[in-house]
């Protein structure tokens, strides 16, 4: 009877370990592939007009002021190499700053 532990049993496992390990790989690669084209390219649930509520109203070197059309209230966005971020503008009340057409 023949070994079933020997050098030719253990690359056996070994071929089939890579195969498991390339497989998964694979599949990670198609699910990261497949939500990120899905993710970046629904635009279902935007109706029509919705697409361009912010307004452009102001800028500098690293940061964009931007309003919302419909409803007036000012966004500062900063710009860095790095990346970003965005927050609504307030009054010295802590209301949020209103587009009133001047800076």
């Amino acid at each position: 009877m023949r070994n079933a532990s020997g050098p030719s049993a253990k690359r056996n496992m070994r071929k089939i370990q890579i195969t498991n390990a390339v497989r998964k790989k694979l599949i990670t690669a198609i699910i990261t592939a497949t939500l990120l084209i899905a993710g970046c390219s629904d635009t279902a649930n935007v109706s029509a007009g919705q697409e361009n509520t912010m307004v452009l109203v102001g800028s500098g070197q690293e940061y964009l002021i931007y309003a919302d059309s419909d409803t007036g209230v000012m966004y500062l966005y900063i710009t860095i190499s790095t990346g970003g971020g965005l927050t609504v503008m307030l009054n010295a009340d802590g209301t949020p700053k209103i587009w009133q057409g001047e800076e």
